[in-house]
C-alpha cells in the first residue's frame, strides 16, 4: 500500500518541532521532556488523556531510518510508556501517531510507510514521516481490516495538528501547484 504523500515547506528539523510545539500546545497534549539516544537522535513524546484512552504523538528525529535505531526507537517509546503509567500492566487504549523527520529515504523507512498498517485491539498506530530532502510529508495507509475507523480517526487527528486540507492530499507522487 503505498503512502500517501504530501508536499510541506519544512526544510529542517527544527522548523517542524516549533510547528510541533505549538500544535501540540493549541490541542492541548502535553509535552514531556525529549528522550536523547545519540547525538543527532531524539524522541519527544507529547500526551493527552481522555477516560480509558491515552493519546500520544512521537516526534522523533533521526537522519536517517535504519533497522537498528528503528529497534532503539520502539524500546524507548515503551520504556516511556511504562515509565507514564508506572507499571509495564498498561490497561488503556493507546493511539499513536508517530512523525519521523529524515534526511533522506531509506529501505527501513519506505517498508515502515508503504507496508499497510495493521492495529491492535488495544494500541492503534498512524507512523508518518517527513523527508526534508524531498519536503515530503508520508502517511502510512491502512485500506481495510481491523480498526479502520482508529486508522481514520488517526489520520484526521494528524490533518488537524498539521493543518492540513485533506482536499489537498496526493495519493500520487505529484506536489500541489
Amino acid at each position: 500500500v503505498k503512502a500517501e504523500r504530501i508536499y510541506v515547506e519544512y526544510n529542517n528539523y527544527d522548523e517542524v518541532k516549533a510547528y510541533i510545539l505549538t500544535a501540540m500546545e493549541k490541542e492541548e497534549y502535553k509535552a514531556h521532556d525529549s528522550i536523547y539516544f545519540d547525538e543527532s537522535s531524539s524522541i519527544t513524546m507529547f500526551t493527552k488523556s481522555a477516560y480509558s484512552l491515552l493519546k500520544c504523538f512521537a516526534l522523533i528525529r533521526v537522519p536517517e531510518l535504519t533497522e537498528e535505531n528503528f529497534e532503539v526507537i520502539n524500546d524507548k517509546i515503551t520504556e516511556f510508556m511504562y515509565g507514564y503509567y508506572g507499571t509495564e500492566n498498561i490497561t488503556d487504549k493507546v493511539s499513536m501517531i508517530s512523525m519521523f523527520c529524515i534526511d533522506r529515504l531509506t529501505n527501513p523507512f519506505t517498508k515502515l510507510e508503504n507496508g499497510s498498517i495493521e492495529q491492535g485491539f488495544k494500541n492503534y498506530r498512524l507512523p508518518c514521516g517527513i523527508s526534508f530532502g524531498g519536503k515530503t510529508l508520508y502517511i502510512a495507509r491502512q485500506e481495510d481490516g481491523f480498526a479502520i475507523m482508529q486508522y481514520k480517526k488517526l489520520r484526521k487527528e494528524l490533518y488537524r495538528i498539521m493543518g492540513l486540507d485533506p482536499k489537498r492530499s496526493k495519493k500520487s507522487n505529484s506536489k500541489p501547484s
